[in-house]
C-alpha cells in the first residue's frame, strides 16, 4: 500500500484525493464551524470545473513533492532540468488557481470550505515548511493567501501542523519555520 492509507471497517483506500472524497460522502454530519465543510468533492453543476481545479492543485503538490524528494537525495531543483521545469510550473499554476477564486472573501466553493481549499493550503504549507528553495510568492496572489489564512484559522487545521519530514522534528519555534528536534 501507499501513504496515506485509510482503513474504515473493511474498506482500505489510499491516495489523498480518494480518501477526502470518501470521507465527505461517508461522514456527512458536520459541526457548526463556519464556513461549513463542503458536502461533496465536486458540485453537481460544476463537476468538471471543480475536478479540474483539484487536479491543478495536485499538480502543484506533485511538483513540490518531487523537488523535495530529490533535494533529500542530494539534487537541487536548479541543478536538474526536469526539476527546474517543475519549479517553473508553480507560478503558472498559482496564477491560474488565483483566477479561479471569485474573491478574497471566498474559497473555490463560495459557501463552504472545499477539498480544493484544504489541499491547496496543505501543499503551500509543505512548500513553506521545507528547505527546498521554493517560494510560492503568496503576496502576488491575494485570493490564495486569503484562502490559506482562513484555512489556518480552523481549529482542525491549526491543531495538525504540517511538519518537516526530517526525522526527529517534533515542532517549530515561534517563527513557525525553525524546526525543533526531539532530544
Amino acid at each position: 500500500l501507499q501513504v496515506p492509507t485509510l482503513w474504515d471497517e473493511d474498506l482500505v483506500l489510499w491516495e489523498s484525493g480518494l480518501i477526502a472524497e470518501y470521507l465527505l460522502k461517508k461522514y456527512r454530519k458536520r459541526t457548526g464551524i463556519m464556513p461549513p465543510l463542503a458536502l461533496d468533492f465536486a458540485r453537481p453543476d460544476s463537476n468538471w470545473e471543480d475536478r479540474r481545479i483539484f487536479v491543478t492543485v495536485q499538480t502543484l503538490g506533485t511538483a513540490a513533492t518531487t523537488i523535495s524528494q530529490m533535494k533529500w537525495s542530494g539534487v537541487a531543483h536548479n541543478e536538474n532540468e526536469y526539476l527546474t521545469r517543475s519549479a517553473d510550473r508553480i507560478p503558472y499554476l498559482m496564477k491560474w488557481l488565483e483566477s479561479q477564486l471569485p474573491s478574497e472573501q471566498q474559497g473555490f466553493f463560495n459557501d463552504a470550505l472545499s477539498v480544493q481549499d484544504i489541499f491547496l493550503s496543505c501543499h503551500l504549507g509543505f512548500i513553506a515548511n521545507r528547505p527546498i528553495g521554493l517560494d510560492p510568492q503568496l503576496e502576488k496572489y491575494p485570493k490564495i493567501a486569503a484562502v490559506v489564512a482562513r484555512t489556518h484559522e480552523r481549529g482542525s487545521f491549526s491543531s495538525n501542523p504540517i511538519l518537516w519530514w526530517d526525522p526527529g522534528v517534533v515542532g517549530y519555534a515561534e517563527d513557525d519555520k525553525t524546526p525543533i528536534y526531539e532530544t
